[in-house]
């Protein structure tokens, strides 16, 4: 079976198990679903202690085995029996001194390995790129393990030694159940090594050395269970989605082929030389998802991208693709009344026309850029407070109408979250001030008020920092805003840093140092083809631009951590100094 059917048979019996539980929710009876371990690769190494020196099990080992998987209306349960194969191998180790020897090894199962199967709290798994049901695996097996032959140079001598007893691996491993059927299990632990007892002449005093060598508690062992050897990631680079004037959301798959992931990156750049690169994020319960938001791209420009993944066994690059950004931005702007307009309503969507055509005998007209306020002025062109009645004569009025660019933003909790350096930084509000600077530009700086990371209140400081000098307060850098889209049919306001390039913000929490840099796309709501002074800004992992990435520092800003994706989630409402309505 190929290395793809078997995972797709895995994900299907992993699908049939949650589907089975769903379905029995109502129902006291059982479900049992059987799994088969074909031929399916095993790999590790088992370490003497003493000796420090790993003997690494050889290609061609493989497991066969049975997995029965019972589902109830409240628990998952199973058990796993099966044999492992591993074929005589030669290793090189010092036995005596600093002289390599070189020895034939075998690996004999005693009786079947035998397991159990039980599901356990999701928490055990946080932190999976998988979802679903959380099970912790355990099984007991043993091995005798014999040394059949020494010698130095390519010269061997045959010896006839074994371990007195087998060796008892007590095996377990908590995981998604996904990712079990999928992957297969890993275990790590230490093991007993008994003595050894060897045969023929000098059996005695070769035994007795190999016991004083090898013998003892304590022995580190690593040992995988999957359904391929490994080898270096299987990578696809996706398609880019979605797509902002200045912005892209990169997407790919990277199966690490159950071997440690020791990097993920995704190169672009304005031709296939790239240039530029961002750290994958994995998607949550996705299993071999990632993306990475890249910002600070051109309008209108072409790009080229692909992912790169590395292991413990080597590096793959993903195919080239190629994305281009959004042109036209969003703008703000008001919807007046005017007498031949090209609008026929107050919001400025509906077009006038005249027998089906466009004209200009509309009642309204959209004026792009900031919004205009009524404020109190001597010889201004109106009487009434709201800038509606025009006085009898120009400049015979109260009132006049002024630019009116200012706005105000506030919050509740907001969380910024950095699963990779497992990292999560609580803000119980926000309020912010800033104003509208052209049609679709405009500045603010926001205040964090209530933060804390791991207990420990933090402080905006440090040379990338707009410093608050109050224990629990973050304040941003001054940050520039820019409206986005529409992106889905939505209009995004995304957030960058107008001072301290390119971080946001800078701040200690009672010790550890953290800067958060990018960019963070909200959706807009609330005065999208609406004239309205309230508005609403959602930042979320769902929808919107999460370009950020957090560098933390345990040396007070000495040296860093590599940046790693960071995401934040709150939901802000907005105030301006006066109605204002954007426009698609």
């Amino acid at each position: 079976m190929s290395h793809k059917a078997r995972r797709l048979t895995a994900l299907a019996a992993a699908a049939a198990v949650i589907g089975a539980t769903s379905m029995l929710a109502a129902s006291a009876s059982a479900i049992t679903i059987p799994f088969t371990f074909d031929n399916w690769a095993v790999w590790g190494s088992l370490t003497d202690k003493k000796l420090n020196e790993p003997v690494v099990l050889p290609k061609g080992s493989t497991f066969n085995g049975t997995s029965l998987l019972t589902s109830t209306a409240t628990e998952l349960s199973g058990t796993v029996t099966g044999r492992i194969f591993v074929p005589p191998f030669n290793t090189t180790v010092k036995l005596v001194g600093l002289v390599p020897t070189e020895v034939g090894v075998t690996f004999t199962q005693v009786g079947p390995a035998e397991g159990t199967l039980a599901q356990t709290s999701t928490a055990n798994c946080a932190g999976s790129h998988f979802g679903g049901l959380c099970v912790t695996l355990s099984v007991n097996t043993r091995a005798d393990v014999g040394i059949t032959e020494t010698g130095l140079l390519g010269i061997g001598v045959p010896t006839e030694c074994e371990t007195s007893e087998p060796v008892a691996f007590s095996l377990s491993s908590t995981m998604p159940l996904a990712q079990l059927l999928d992957e297969g299990p890993a275990f790590k632990g230490t093991v007993t090594i008994p003595s050894i007892k060897c045969g023929g002449l000098s059996g005695l005093a070769v035994g007795t050395l190999l016991t004083e060598l090898m013998s003892g508690p304590e022995n580190p062992y690593a040992l995988h269970i999957g359904p391929n050897e490994p080898s270096a990631p299987t990578v696809v680079t996706g398609a880019a989605s979605p797509l902002s004037q200045v912005s892209a959301k990169l997407n790919a798959t990277v199966d690490p082929d159950g071997e440690a992931e020791t990097g993920c990156d995704f190169e672009y750049g304005t031709s296939t030389s790239y240039g530029s690169s961002a750290p994958c994020a994995w998607e949550p319960g996705s299993g071999f998802a990632v993306h990475a938001w890249v910002g600070g791209l051109e309008e209108g420009a072409t790009y080229h991208y692909r992912v790169v993944a590395s292991n413990t066994l080597g590096t793959s690059y993903g195919p080239d693709q190629s994305f281009t950004t959004l042109s036209a931005s969003p703008q703000y702007g008001q919807c007046v009344a005017q007498k031949d307009g090209n609008y026929k309503d107050g919001n400025c969507q509906s077009v006038a026309e005249k027998k089906g055509v466009p004209d200009h005998k509309g009642s309204y007209e959209w004026v792009p850029g900031p919004s205009r306020v009524c404020v109190p002025k001597k010889k201004g062109d109106y009487t009434s407070s709201s800038c509606t009645t025009k006085a009898a004569k120009p400049g015979k009025g109260s009132y006049e109408k002024a630019p009116g660019s200012s706005f105000t933003s506030s919050s509740e909790a907001v969380t910024l979250q950095t699963p990779g350096l497992d990292r999560t930084v609580s803000c119980s509000s926000s309020a912010g001030a800033g104003e509208v600077t052209s049609t679709n530009t405009g500045i603010e700086r926001i205040t964090f008020s209530g933060c804390e990371m791991s207990g420990k209140k933090c402080a905006s400081e440090g040379p990338d920092g707009t410093p608050s000098g109050r224990a629990g307060v973050i304040v941003t850098n001054l940050l520039r805003t820019r409206l986005l889209g529409p992106v889905a049919g939505e209009v995004w306001t995304d957030f960058t840093s107008a001072e301290h390039q390119p971080y946001l913000a800078e701040f200690a929490c009672e010790g550890p140092r953290v800067r958060v840099a990018g960019a963070l796309g909200g959706v807009q709501a609330g005065d999208v083809n609406v004239s309205s002074a309230t508005s609403t800004t959602t930042f979320t992992g769902e929808e919107g631009e999460q370009a950020l990435s957090s560098e933390v520092s345990e040396t007070e800003g000495d040296s860093w951590l590599a940046p790693q994706p960071s995401s934040l989630l709150a939901l802000a409402g907005n105030r301006s100094a006066s109605a204002i309505e954007i426009k698609p």
